[in-house]
């Protein structure tokens, strides 16, 4: 029975990784991959993130709609990536598995083993596996509550950079430029 639980945790856990979807790098590419209304999260090569849900993408613009103000039009060679929020259900369901087959597969264990602790309530396997099953599909929608998945990545600006450090000792102080191009 525990070979069984150990056996449907890895197929969870492959399911979940199985998922995964190649990040675009083209405004072209991303047309297949979000869908209108899906709420995303565009960082421009400044670093200014930018809220809001997506209205259209076309070749080589993006168009968002951002809460209580007019729409904003972003272009792909000003964005270095965007990132949408992800499904609650995945971390849900994973969750859940994740917590009821473990309890499944050693959840009795505890108070039959011969070194079992003294008072020790025995639960029944469909109480206990229902329990950790709801306690891991709240863990499951936590992290991805917290999860944004990267659907596009833009191309690296490039330019030159000009960086300037102090540099502090007791005998003095100096100035560190370090230039890139």
């Amino acid at each position: 029975m525990k070979r069984i639980g150990v056996a449907l945790l890895a197929v969870a856990f492959s399911a979940s990784a199985g998922c995964a979807r190649r990040v675009a790098t083209t405004f072209k590419d991303l047309e297949s991959r979000v869908r209108p209304g899906a709420v995303l999260y565009v960082t421009s090569h400044g670093g200014q993130e930018t809220k809001g849900s997506l209205d259209a993408v076309s070749g080589s613009s993006l168009k968002l709609r951002i809460r209580d103000t007019a729409a904003r039009d972003f272009a792909e060679a000003d964005v270095s990536r965007i990132r949408e929020r992800d499904s609650l259900w995945n971390g849900l369901l994973i969750g859940a598995a994740t917590g009821g087959l473990m309890f499944a597969a050693v959840g009795e264990e505890g108070c039959t083993a011969p070194n079992a602790v003294a008072g020790c309530r025995k639960v029944s396997r469909g109480a206990g596996t229902a329990a950790m099953a709801a306690i891991g599909a709240g863990i499951g929608v936590g992290f991805d509550a917290l999860h944004r998945r990267r659907v596009f990545r833009g191309a690296p600006r490039r330019g030159a950079t000009l960086t300037i450090m102090p540099a502090l000792s007791r005998q003095g102080s100096a100035v560190m430029l370090t230039s890139r191009f």
